[in-house]
Protein backbone atom coordinates (compact mmCIF):
# COMPACT_ATOMS: atom_id res chain seq x y z
CA UNK A 1 0.00 0.00 0.00
CA UNK A 2 1.49 3.70 -1.00
CA UNK A 3 0.03 6.68 1.00
CA UNK A 4 0.71 10.09 0.12
CA UNK A 5 0.53 12.95 3.21
CA UNK A 6 0.11 16.29 2.62
CA UNK A 7 0.47 19.57 4.55
CA UNK A 8 1.11 23.53 5.28
CA UNK A 9 4.08 22.66 6.46
CA UNK A 10 6.67 19.73 7.43
CA UNK A 11 7.27 21.40 11.09
CA UNK A 12 5.04 23.27 14.18
CA UNK A 13 2.25 21.38 15.13
CA UNK A 14 0.40 19.81 12.17
CA UNK A 15 3.71 19.21 10.29
CA UNK A 16 4.69 17.18 12.82
CA UNK A 17 1.66 14.86 13.07
CA UNK A 18 2.00 14.59 9.77
CA UNK A 19 5.37 13.54 9.63
CA UNK A 20 4.47 11.35 13.00
CA UNK A 21 1.96 9.35 11.54
CA UNK A 22 4.21 8.73 8.59
CA UNK A 23 6.82 7.33 10.78
CA UNK A 24 3.87 4.91 12.71
CA UNK A 25 3.07 3.56 8.87
CA UNK A 26 6.33 3.14 7.66
CA UNK A 27 6.74 0.88 10.80
CA UNK A 28 3.61 -0.96 9.86
CA UNK A 29 5.32 -1.74 6.16
CA UNK A 30 3.21 1.03 4.58
CA UNK A 31 5.07 2.93 2.03
CA UNK A 32 4.58 6.78 2.80
CA UNK A 33 5.36 9.75 0.98
CA UNK A 34 4.89 13.28 2.61
CA UNK A 35 4.64 16.23 0.90
CA UNK A 36 4.78 20.23 2.14
CA UNK A 37 5.12 23.72 0.72
CA UNK A 38 9.12 24.72 0.27
CA UNK A 39 10.25 27.24 2.87
CA UNK A 40 13.27 27.98 4.09
CA UNK A 41 12.61 25.86 7.47
CA UNK A 42 12.06 22.92 5.61
CA UNK A 43 15.34 23.28 3.72
CA UNK A 44 17.24 23.53 7.04
CA UNK A 45 15.23 20.79 8.35
CA UNK A 46 16.52 18.84 5.69
CA UNK A 47 13.83 15.72 4.87
CA UNK A 48 14.82 13.40 2.12
CA UNK A 49 13.65 10.28 2.75
CA UNK A 50 10.18 10.07 0.32
CA UNK A 51 10.01 14.26 0.94
CA UNK A 52 8.15 16.58 -1.81
CA UNK A 53 8.40 20.26 -1.32
CA UNK A 54 6.22 21.97 -3.38
CA UNK A 55 6.88 25.65 -4.73
CA UNK A 56 8.99 28.33 -4.31
CA UNK A 57 8.74 31.81 -1.92
CA UNK A 58 8.24 33.46 -4.96
CA UNK A 59 5.07 31.66 -6.03
CA UNK A 60 3.84 31.54 -2.55
CA UNK A 61 4.16 34.90 -1.80
CA UNK A 62 2.46 35.95 -5.26
CA UNK A 63 -0.48 33.09 -4.41
CA UNK A 64 -0.71 34.98 -1.03
CA UNK A 65 -1.11 38.59 -2.71
CA UNK A 66 -3.46 37.44 -5.26
CA UNK A 67 -5.62 35.86 -2.78
CA UNK A 68 -5.64 39.04 -0.10
CA UNK A 69 -6.18 41.22 -2.95
CA UNK A 70 -8.80 38.94 -4.54
CA UNK A 71 -10.21 37.37 -1.45
CA UNK A 72 -10.26 34.64 -4.26
CA UNK A 73 -8.36 31.74 -1.41
CA UNK A 74 -5.58 29.79 -3.01
CA UNK A 75 -6.29 30.53 -6.68
CA UNK A 76 -2.12 31.44 -7.51
CA UNK A 77 0.50 28.58 -7.46
CA UNK A 78 -0.90 26.84 -10.89
CA UNK A 79 2.87 25.99 -12.11
CA UNK A 80 3.74 24.66 -8.58
CA UNK A 81 0.71 22.14 -8.18
CA UNK A 82 0.77 20.93 -11.81
CA UNK A 83 4.21 19.40 -10.79
CA UNK A 84 2.87 18.30 -7.94
CA UNK A 85 0.48 16.81 -9.72
CA UNK A 86 2.56 14.93 -11.88
CA UNK A 87 4.46 14.12 -8.91
CA UNK A 88 1.42 12.41 -7.36
CA UNK A 89 0.79 10.27 -10.80
CA UNK A 90 4.40 8.79 -10.79
CA UNK A 91 3.94 7.41 -6.97
CA UNK A 92 0.65 6.34 -7.89
CA UNK A 93 -0.97 6.30 -4.49
CA UNK A 94 -3.61 4.60 -3.04
CA UNK A 95 -4.47 6.34 -0.23
CA UNK A 96 -4.11 10.32 -0.75
CA UNK A 97 -4.33 12.13 3.13
CA UNK A 98 -4.51 15.84 3.55
CA UNK A 99 -3.89 17.67 6.55
CA UNK A 100 -3.52 21.44 6.09
CA UNK A 101 -4.39 22.47 2.22
CA UNK A 102 -4.25 26.52 3.01
CA UNK A 103 -1.61 28.36 2.61
CA UNK A 104 -0.96 29.79 -0.84
CA UNK A 105 0.97 26.84 -1.56
CA UNK A 106 -1.37 24.85 -4.32
CA UNK A 107 -4.03 25.91 -6.79
CA UNK A 108 -7.39 25.07 -5.20
CA UNK A 109 -8.89 24.12 -8.29
CA UNK A 110 -6.25 22.43 -10.04
CA UNK A 111 -5.83 20.18 -7.15
CA UNK A 112 -9.24 19.17 -6.64
CA UNK A 113 -9.87 18.69 -9.57
CA UNK A 114 -7.50 15.95 -10.43
CA UNK A 115 -8.60 14.24 -6.74
CA UNK A 116 -11.50 14.14 -8.48
CA UNK A 117 -10.38 12.83 -11.58
CA UNK A 118 -8.26 10.69 -9.70
CA UNK A 119 -10.63 8.28 -7.99
CA UNK A 120 -8.59 6.78 -5.28
CA UNK A 121 -9.29 7.70 -1.49
CA UNK A 122 -8.77 10.36 0.42
CA UNK A 123 -8.85 11.38 4.33
CA UNK A 124 -8.23 14.64 5.33
CA UNK A 125 -7.48 15.79 8.88
CA UNK A 126 -9.00 18.96 9.45
CA UNK A 127 -6.77 21.09 12.10
CA UNK A 128 -8.86 24.07 12.33
CA UNK A 129 -12.33 24.64 10.60
CA UNK A 130 -11.33 26.34 7.80
CA UNK A 131 -12.26 23.33 4.72
CA UNK A 132 -16.39 24.33 5.68
CA UNK A 133 -16.21 27.95 5.44
CA UNK A 134 -16.25 30.92 3.55
CA UNK A 135 -12.94 31.85 4.57
CA UNK A 136 -12.36 31.61 8.44
CA UNK A 137 -10.05 28.73 10.46
CA UNK A 138 -12.04 29.41 13.53
CA UNK A 139 -15.67 31.59 14.16
CA UNK A 140 -16.23 30.79 18.08
CA UNK A 141 -14.76 33.82 19.10
CA UNK A 142 -16.84 36.01 17.06
CA UNK A 143 -19.26 34.02 17.23
CA UNK A 144 -20.61 33.38 13.58
CA UNK A 145 -23.06 30.61 12.47
CA UNK A 146 -22.88 31.46 8.80
CA UNK A 147 -21.34 28.58 7.70
CA UNK A 148 -23.60 26.21 9.01
CA UNK A 149 -26.42 27.80 5.89
CA UNK A 150 -24.18 30.24 3.41
CA UNK A 151 -20.84 32.26 4.02
CA UNK A 152 -21.56 36.05 3.50
CA UNK A 153 -20.99 39.28 4.90
CA UNK A 154 -18.14 38.23 6.78
CA UNK A 155 -17.61 39.51 10.22
CA UNK A 156 -13.99 38.31 10.52
CA UNK A 157 -11.20 40.63 10.55
CA UNK A 158 -9.68 41.06 7.68
CA UNK A 159 -6.37 40.94 8.92
CA UNK A 160 -7.19 37.57 10.32
CA UNK A 161 -5.82 34.41 7.95
CA UNK A 162 -6.36 33.97 5.58
CA UNK A 163 -6.81 37.92 4.94
CA UNK A 164 -8.49 39.68 2.58
CA UNK A 165 -7.78 43.38 1.74
CA UNK A 166 -10.69 44.79 -0.40
CA UNK A 167 -13.56 43.21 -1.32
CA UNK A 168 -15.18 40.04 0.52
CA UNK A 169 -15.55 37.11 -1.61
CA UNK A 170 -16.86 34.72 1.48
CA UNK A 171 -19.76 33.56 -0.47
CA UNK A 172 -17.79 32.54 -3.71
CA UNK A 173 -15.29 31.00 -1.15
CA UNK A 174 -17.82 28.88 0.44
CA UNK A 175 -19.91 27.95 -2.59
CA UNK A 176 -16.38 27.25 -4.54
CA UNK A 177 -15.40 24.91 -1.43
CA UNK A 178 -18.73 23.19 -1.16
CA UNK A 179 -18.65 22.43 -5.05
CA UNK A 180 -15.10 21.77 -5.28
CA UNK A 181 -14.80 19.22 -1.99
CA UNK A 182 -18.17 17.51 -2.09
CA UNK A 183 -17.20 16.48 -5.56
CA UNK A 184 -15.07 13.59 -3.77
CA UNK A 185 -16.70 10.36 -3.86
CA UNK A 186 -14.95 8.27 -1.44
CA UNK A 187 -13.75 11.34 1.24
CA UNK A 188 -13.73 10.35 4.80
CA UNK A 189 -13.08 13.27 7.32
CA UNK A 190 -10.84 13.23 10.37
CA UNK A 191 -11.35 14.99 13.60
CA UNK A 192 -8.63 15.54 16.33
CA UNK A 193 -11.76 16.10 18.65
CA UNK A 194 -14.96 15.05 19.16
CA UNK A 195 -16.16 18.83 19.36
CA UNK A 196 -14.93 19.17 15.39
CA UNK A 197 -16.76 16.28 14.72
CA UNK A 198 -20.08 17.61 16.22
CA UNK A 199 -19.12 21.18 14.16
CA UNK A 200 -18.55 19.32 10.47
CA UNK A 201 -21.83 17.39 10.98
CA UNK A 202 -23.56 20.70 11.32
CA UNK A 203 -21.69 21.75 8.17
CA UNK A 204 -22.26 20.57 4.05
CA UNK A 205 -19.84 17.85 4.76
CA UNK A 206 -22.37 16.42 7.15
CA UNK A 207 -23.04 13.40 4.35
CA UNK A 208 -19.53 12.51 4.07
CA UNK A 209 -17.65 10.18 6.69
CA UNK A 210 -16.17 11.19 9.91
CA UNK A 211 -14.42 9.58 12.41
CA UNK A 212 -12.23 11.21 15.34
CA UNK A 213 -8.66 10.01 16.05
CA UNK A 214 -7.53 12.43 18.93
CA UNK A 215 -3.80 14.13 18.35
CA UNK A 216 -1.13 12.67 20.54
CA UNK A 217 2.11 14.00 21.86
CA UNK A 218 5.56 12.42 22.08
CA UNK A 219 5.65 11.04 25.85
CA UNK A 220 9.02 10.61 25.95
CA UNK A 221 9.39 14.26 25.65
CA UNK A 222 7.15 15.15 28.36
CA UNK A 223 7.28 14.06 31.61
CA UNK A 224 7.29 15.19 35.19
CA UNK A 225 10.77 17.00 35.40
CA UNK A 226 12.28 18.48 39.21
CA UNK A 227 14.88 20.38 37.74
CA UNK A 228 14.34 24.05 39.48
CA UNK A 229 16.78 25.62 36.91
CA UNK A 230 14.39 27.95 34.93
CA UNK A 231 13.01 29.28 38.25
CA UNK A 232 16.29 30.01 39.56
CA UNK A 233 17.74 31.40 36.81
CA UNK A 234 14.57 33.67 36.42
CA UNK A 235 14.55 34.52 40.31
CA UNK A 236 10.97 32.81 40.75
CA UNK A 237 10.20 32.09 43.91
CA UNK A 238 6.38 32.63 43.67
CA UNK A 239 3.78 29.68 42.49
CA UNK A 240 4.04 29.93 38.36
CA UNK A 241 0.68 29.77 37.03
CA UNK A 242 1.72 28.92 33.18
CA UNK A 243 0.55 29.54 29.69
CA UNK A 244 1.86 28.22 26.65
CA UNK A 245 0.55 29.06 23.02
CA UNK A 246 2.76 29.33 19.34
CA UNK A 247 0.93 32.12 18.27
CA UNK A 248 -0.46 34.43 21.30
CA UNK A 249 -3.82 36.81 20.80
CA UNK A 250 -6.66 37.51 22.49
CA UNK A 251 -8.62 34.64 20.99
CA UNK A 252 -6.19 32.36 22.64
CA UNK A 253 -6.42 34.14 26.10
CA UNK A 254 -3.69 36.90 26.34
CA UNK A 255 -6.22 40.05 27.30
CA UNK A 256 -7.34 37.53 29.79
CA UNK A 257 -3.87 36.77 31.46
CA UNK A 258 -3.41 40.38 31.73
CA UNK A 259 -6.37 40.58 33.78
CA UNK A 260 -5.24 38.14 35.95
CA UNK A 261 -2.12 39.50 36.81
CA UNK A 262 -4.40 42.48 37.79
CA UNK A 263 -6.65 40.09 40.31
CA UNK A 264 -4.33 37.51 41.41
CA UNK A 265 -3.75 37.98 44.72
CA UNK A 266 0.18 38.07 45.64
CA UNK A 267 2.08 35.04 46.03
CA UNK A 268 1.73 33.75 41.79
CA UNK A 269 3.74 34.48 38.67
CA UNK A 270 2.38 34.36 35.38
CA UNK A 271 4.83 33.20 32.93
CA UNK A 272 3.91 33.06 28.87
CA UNK A 273 6.19 31.15 26.50
CA UNK A 274 5.37 32.01 22.95
CA UNK A 275 4.98 35.83 22.59
CA UNK A 276 6.53 38.20 19.83
CA UNK A 277 9.16 41.40 21.05
CA UNK A 278 5.84 43.20 20.65
CA UNK A 279 3.77 41.75 22.75
CA UNK A 280 6.56 40.77 25.77
CA UNK A 281 7.14 44.57 25.81
CA UNK A 282 3.65 45.66 26.65
CA UNK A 283 2.98 43.21 29.25
CA UNK A 284 2.55 44.17 32.34
CA UNK A 285 5.43 44.01 34.71
CA UNK A 286 4.35 41.33 37.04
CA UNK A 287 4.19 38.75 33.63
CA UNK A 288 7.39 36.70 31.95
CA UNK A 289 6.93 36.94 28.80
CA UNK A 290 9.07 34.20 26.74
CA UNK A 291 9.72 34.10 22.73
CA UNK A 292 8.54 30.89 21.54
CA UNK A 293 10.90 27.53 22.65
CA UNK A 294 12.05 25.03 20.15
CA UNK A 295 13.71 23.32 23.34
CA UNK A 296 11.63 20.53 24.22
CA UNK A 297 13.87 20.42 26.81
CA UNK A 298 13.48 24.06 28.45
CA UNK A 299 9.11 23.67 27.71
CA UNK A 300 9.52 20.20 30.01
CA UNK A 301 11.12 22.01 32.45
CA UNK A 302 9.01 25.26 32.39
CA UNK A 303 5.82 22.29 32.74
CA UNK A 304 6.58 20.80 35.11
CA UNK A 305 7.95 23.88 37.94
CA UNK A 306 4.29 25.35 36.63
CA UNK A 307 1.65 24.97 39.83
CA UNK A 308 -1.35 25.41 37.27
CA UNK A 309 -1.40 25.73 33.88
CA UNK A 310 -3.95 27.69 32.47
CA UNK A 311 -5.57 27.98 29.01
CA UNK A 312 -8.18 30.28 28.34
CA UNK A 313 -8.28 30.05 24.86
CA UNK A 314 -11.35 31.09 23.13
CA UNK A 315 -11.23 28.50 19.93
CA UNK A 316 -9.74 25.26 20.21
CA UNK A 317 -9.59 22.32 18.03
CA UNK A 318 -8.25 19.68 21.06
CA UNK A 319 -5.22 21.63 23.19
CA UNK A 320 -1.94 19.41 22.74
CA UNK A 321 -0.58 22.19 25.12
CA UNK A 322 -3.00 20.75 28.12
CA UNK A 323 -1.88 17.09 27.47
CA UNK A 324 1.66 17.96 27.49
CA UNK A 325 1.27 19.58 30.86
CA UNK A 326 -0.40 16.75 32.26
CA UNK A 327 2.15 14.51 31.02
CA UNK A 328 4.65 16.59 33.18
CA UNK A 329 2.50 16.15 36.03
CA UNK A 330 0.47 19.58 36.49
CA UNK A 331 -2.99 19.83 36.49
CA UNK A 332 -4.85 21.69 34.13
CA UNK A 333 -7.82 24.75 33.76
CA UNK A 334 -8.96 25.52 30.67
CA UNK A 335 -12.19 27.37 29.73
CA UNK A 336 -15.05 25.72 28.19
CA UNK A 337 -14.14 25.86 25.04
CA UNK A 338 -14.04 23.32 21.83
CA UNK A 339 -12.46 20.19 21.77
CA UNK A 340 -10.15 21.38 24.85
CA UNK A 341 -12.98 19.81 27.67
CA UNK A 342 -11.86 16.95 26.06
CA UNK A 343 -8.27 16.92 27.70
CA UNK A 344 -9.49 17.74 30.89
CA UNK A 345 -11.27 15.29 33.52
CA UNK A 346 -12.55 16.49 37.43
CA UNK A 347 -9.04 14.69 38.44
CA UNK A 348 -6.89 16.35 36.45
CA UNK A 349 -7.77 20.52 36.84
CA UNK A 350 -11.27 22.66 36.14
CA UNK A 351 -13.49 23.43 33.39
CA UNK A 352 -14.31 27.02 33.66
CA UNK A 353 -17.28 29.35 32.16
CA UNK A 354 -15.36 31.62 29.06
CA UNK A 355 -14.57 35.21 30.03
CA UNK A 356 -15.11 34.13 34.15
CA UNK A 357 -11.98 35.65 35.63
CA UNK A 358 -13.40 35.33 39.03
CA UNK A 359 -13.89 31.41 38.80
CA UNK A 360 -10.44 31.00 37.06
CA UNK A 361 -8.74 32.61 40.27
CA UNK A 362 -10.93 30.27 42.51
CA UNK A 363 -9.52 27.28 40.77
CA UNK A 364 -6.12 28.38 40.78
CA UNK A 365 -6.58 29.09 44.39
CA UNK A 366 -8.27 25.83 44.86
CA UNK A 367 -4.99 23.27 43.19
CA UNK A 368 -2.40 25.63 44.79
CA UNK A 369 -4.32 25.03 48.20
CA UNK A 370 -4.91 21.15 48.13
CA UNK A 371 -1.05 21.15 46.64
CA UNK A 372 0.11 20.37 42.97
CA UNK A 373 0.82 16.68 44.47
CA UNK A 374 -2.77 15.77 44.47
CA UNK A 375 -3.36 15.73 40.55
CA UNK A 376 0.04 14.80 39.57
CA UNK A 377 -0.90 10.74 39.41
CA UNK A 378 -4.19 11.50 37.47
CA UNK A 379 -2.48 14.43 35.13
CA UNK A 380 0.22 11.48 34.13
CA UNK A 381 -2.27 8.78 33.81
CA UNK A 382 -5.10 10.75 31.92
CA UNK A 383 -1.91 11.67 29.10
CA UNK A 384 -1.26 8.22 28.48
CA UNK A 385 -4.48 8.20 26.85
CA UNK A 386 -2.97 10.45 24.39
CA UNK A 387 0.24 8.61 23.55
CA UNK A 388 1.21 9.21 19.75
CA UNK A 389 2.43 5.82 19.43
CA UNK A 390 -0.77 4.96 20.06
CA UNK A 391 -2.88 7.71 18.33
CA UNK A 392 -0.99 7.09 15.60
CA UNK A 393 -1.92 3.24 14.83
CA UNK A 394 -5.52 4.54 14.61
CA UNK A 395 -4.37 6.60 11.48
CA UNK A 396 -2.81 3.26 10.45
CA UNK A 397 -5.44 1.07 11.02
CA UNK A 398 -7.76 3.39 9.04
CA UNK A 399 -5.42 2.93 6.09
CA UNK A 400 -5.80 -0.51 6.06
CA UNK A 401 -9.62 -0.19 6.52
CA UNK A 402 -10.15 2.12 3.91
CA UNK A 403 -7.48 0.40 1.34
CA UNK A 404 -9.26 -3.15 1.86
CA UNK A 405 -12.75 -1.36 0.88
CA UNK A 406 -11.37 0.23 -2.30
CA UNK A 407 -9.53 -2.99 -3.18
CA UNK A 408 -13.28 -4.89 -3.12
CA UNK A 409 -14.74 -1.69 -4.61
CA UNK A 410 -12.36 -2.53 -7.89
Amino acid sequence: MKVLELNSYDFFSTGNIMLQIADAARKNGIEVYTAAKKTQTSLKKGIKYNHYLIGSRLEHTLNRELSSITDFQDCGSLLATAKFINHIKKINPDIIHIHDIAGYYLNLDLFFGFLKKYKKPVIWTFHCCWAYTGRCIYYDYIKCNKWQTECSHCPQDRNSFPKHLFADFSKHNYLKKKNLFLSLDDLTIVTPSYWLEGEVKKSFFKEKRVVTIHNGINLSDFYPDNSMMLKEKYGITDKIILGVAAVWSNRKGLSTFIELERKLPKGYKIVLIGLNDRQIKELPKGILGLPKTFSVDELRNWYSCAEVFVNPTMEEVLGLVNIEAQACGTPVITYDTGGSVECVSNDTGFIVEQNNVHQLICKIETICEVSKSNYKLACITQSKNFDKDKKYMEYVELYEKIFNQSRRKS
